[in-house]
């Protein structure tokens, strides 16, 4: 055995001793996965990193969720930059973001005691098809206002997609799991794969893609503007399949302008939307004025937007690879309807060339007859 062996073996007892110290996220939750003082009632969720359970704090008579973060962290320096990072998550206080009371520490990880959010979340409505177009826009920028007091904060969410949008029993969004894709997954102490990447593919940004440590509020933008893409025009900006091919697009594909896939939607809004997909973070605007060009339509544009929608919409064309994205949206207005063809354009210039040669045929059939003539 080698002496590069012993932290990992020192890792590993410490590991063996938090399974008898405190329930870990692998197993189950169940009454004694909760912190003390706190009642269990049923799993909310349960993912690959943790789970969310709903319990009951005794102290206030209040309902809370708690979720749990396993995020292999088993050594004494990483539980206190982890605590650091939760302080700054605990301080985060914005109608739009789920407030969170506490964060304990546990033998691997964290857990986090939050409010409960009793509404469902933005992916399940969006799923449902009841998601009305003034809703989405009311909803896309509380979202934005959310995510610009965190990063005044010096926050970035790191995940921005649907499921981490909750919503509230009146409908309004609050914005859950903030930082927490930084406490399961930091460079070193919080890492457990090295080529492991927080976030989920699907709105990941393309410098998040090759630096998984790397963040900034660009990032979380980049993510913004295929949410907003995805609720506003019924599509996604790129149509790959897998995990793989949605890296690759994000990356170095050309996103469908959205105003293919909603042929009314706001031009202004349209271009926003593609320059938030630049592959540059310096050349994407922010949350707030992404979600500032939406709150410029009217909520009645916005409802007869998505009663104009088809119920079906035909696929994104697959992603072009290699080739230069500008960085902002062409200055022209898109067209509001389908273009008139060109056809009839290109038949006049055949008929002209057409008129041409027989005129220059008949100036030398004439030339040739009057040599003769004479």
């Amino acid at each position: 055995m080698d002496a590069k062996d012993l932290p990992n073996i020192g890792a590993h007892l410490w590991h063996v001793a938090s399974l008898y110290s405190f329930p870990m996220a692998q197993g189950g939750p169940g009454s004694a996965s909760v912190p003390p003082g706190y009642e269990f009632i049923r799993v909310l969720g349960q993912g690959a990193t943790g789970w969310v359970a709903l319990a009951r704090q005794a102290q206030l008579d209040r309902l809370v969720a708690i979720k749990t973060i396993h995020a292999g962290i088993y050594d004494r320096d990483g539980q206190k930059r982890l605590i650091r990072e939760g302080r700054a998550i605990v301080a985060l206080r914005h109608p739009a973001v789920v407030t969170v009371h506490e964060l304990r520490p546990t033998p691997s990880g964290a857990a986090l005691v939050m409010e409960y959010v009793s509404g469902g979340n933005l992916r399940t409505l969006i799923d449902s098809g009841r998601l009305t177009g003034s809703h989405a826009a009311y909803l896309l920028c509380e979202v934005a206002a959310g995510l610009a007091h965190a990063h005044g904060s010096g926050i970035v969410h790191r995940d921005v997609k649907p499921a981490n949008v909750l919503l509230t029993a009146d409908g309004h969004a609050k914005i859950a799991d903030f930082g927490l894709a930084r406490l399961s997954l930091i460079p070193d102490s919080y890492r457990t794969s090295a080529d492991s990447s927080a976030g989920t593919p699907t709105y990941m940004a393309p410098e998040q893609i090759v630096d998984p440590a790397h963040e900034s509020p660009a990032g979380d933008a980049y993510a913004f503007a295929v949410l907003a893409y995805e609720i506003l025009t019924g599509s996604r900006p790129f149509a790959a399949r897998g995990a793989a091919e949605v890296i690759e697009a994000h990356l170095r594909g050309v996103p469908m302008p959205p105003w293919q896939a909603a042929p009314t939607l706001d031009p202004d809004v349209g271009r926003i939307m593609l320059a938030g997909l630049a592959k540059r973070p310096d050349d994407r605007p922010s949350v707030l004025q992404i979600a500032e060009q939406i709150s410029r339509v009217s909520p009645a544009d916005w409802d007869a937007l998505f009663a104009s929608r088809p119920r079906s919409l035909p696929p994104s064309p697959a992603p072009v690879v290699g080739v230069d994205v500008p960085a902002r949206p062409p200055a022209r207005r898109p067209p509001a309807a389908a273009p008139v063809a060109r056809a009839p354009r290109s038949g006049f210039r055949i008929a002209a060339v057409v008129l041409a040669a027989l005129t220059g045929s008949l100036v030398a059939l004439a030339v040739v007859l009057m040599t003769r003539h004479l």
